[in-house]
């Protein structure tokens, strides 16, 4: 699973809780030198997981592959390869399309992105199952061990 924001502190404890109830394996987007003292300075226990550097050079034929992608997708409506590769600079992009490649199974973000910031990537990238004309996001809210027990009352 991509956590998008992992320069911030919420992103990495949910990465944290995750990992350790088996949810998931995470791949945290961001700086690998913020995020390692993020997780230092805090006791966060996110030891061998995967922090991915978009912006690093080492991510360049990771960002051509989903440029390609991307492009092959959009360029129908007119997205051209060079743009499709500047998108790939952007984490909410990059994350959407290790999913759509195969490269990670769900992605999380929304920490300090707007609504329609997060959900443009989605739509241009996985698109709506046809006969269908609505998105929706998720929100989730963290709660204490102690009130996650509790039934639910709606």
């Amino acid at each position: 699973m991509v956590f998008a924001e992992a320069n911030h502190i919420n992103m990495l404890k949910a990465a944290s809780v995750a990992r350790a109830e088996g949810i998931c394996f995470p791949i945290l987007l961001g700086n690998e030198e913020i995020i390692g003292k993020l997780i230092k300075n805090n006791s966060i226990e996110l030891e061998g997981v995967e922090i991915v550097n978009l912006r690093h050079d080492r991510e360049f034929s990771k960002r051509e592959k989903y440029a390609k992608m991307l492009t092959a997708k959009r360029q129908r409506e007119g997205m051209t390869y060079e743009e499709a590769f500047e998108k790939m600079f952007d984490r909410n992009y990059f994350g959407m399309m290790m999913v759509e490649a195969g490269d990670a199974d769900a992605f999380i973000t929304g920490v300090y992105t707007k609504y329609a910031d997060a959900i443009a990537p989605a739509i241009e990238i996985v698109g709506m199952r046809e006969g269908l004309n609505h998105i929706a996001g998720m929100n989730m809210l963290p709660l204490n061990r102690e009130l996650s027990s509790l039934p639910i009352q709606w």
